[in-house]
């Protein structure tokens, strides 16, 4: 009985794990938990799945900035690339620098 209930449990998982599209899916899913990362992943299939990781990866960053309109994966759109913002010193605050008040020296007329 026991052994009728193993063959049949066995005989499922073959027929859901069999398929190389879902093997694939299944290395992909380990390889990004860091749990597993690729210790499960037979040693023929490493080099793709890295592969096909590196190119998600690129697709999904490019994709990313193309709907929040950057061109850089620093977050800066061209604008920003064409006309860099002046450094400030970590003190400065962000208006304008002005110039001291000072009083006007006395005239040779305002004598007393």
């Amino acid at each position: 009985m026991f052994l009728n209930i193993k063959n049949k449990i066995m005989t499922y998982l073959d027929d859901k794990y069999n398929n190389p599209l879902t093997q694939e899916l299944l290395n992909m899913a380990c390889s990004l938990d860091p749990r597993f990362k690729l210790s499960y992943t037979s040693e023929d299939d490493v080099g793709t799945i890295q592969t096909r990781l590196i190119l998600e990866m690129g697709r999904t960053a490019h994709a990313a900035m193309a709907e929040l309109g950057q061109t850089d994966p620093h977050g800066e759109t061209a604008e920003d690339v064409t006309h860099p913002k002046k450094k400030r010193p970590c003190g400065a605050s962000s208006r304008p620098l002005r110039e001291p008040h000072r009083d006007p020296l006395p005239s040779s007329n305002d004598r007393l």
